[in-house]
């Protein structure tokens, strides 16, 4: 269930952000926003506290990590569950999910089920 939860979908891709908003989420009873790139996902972190974020990994200018490392160095929002989406199998990234500074909660590649998508935000949110 992942119902009265604040969730923050940031994606360089708008089709992503609305399969995820809309596709995934829609109907789920939990509030969303977006972020188009890593510079308005920042924006958007340090305005409101999120539950949970889904974050792509490759972005133009910032990228997943980086916006990862920004709020790893909050003690506000360290805390904050993050699920990275990537298409990148480059295992130098992904073992950088890893490190305390970059760490992510969870990952999922693309392309990926609706199922698989949920059941990953469940077992994050629970």
């Amino acid at each position: 269930m992942v119902d009265r939860y604040n969730i923050l979908i940031v994606d360089d891709s708008s089709i992503d952000r609305m399969l995820l908003s809309q596709m995934v989420l829609k109907g789920k009873g939990c509030n969303l926003s977006e972020a188009q790139d890593g510079f308005s996902a920042i924006k958007a972190i340090e305005a409101k506290a999120y539950d949970l974020i889904l974050l792509d990994l490759i972005m133009p200018d910032i990228n997943g990590l980086e916006v990862i490392r920004h709020i790893r160095s909050d003690a506000k929002r360290m805390d904050t569950k993050i699920l990275l989406i990537t298409s990148s199998t480059d295992s130098s990234q992904l073992l950088a999910t890893r490190d305390p500074a970059t760490r992510a909660d969870g990952i999922i590649i693309k392309p990926y089920t609706i199922a698989k998508m949920l059941s990953k935000i469940e077992a994050i949110l629970t």
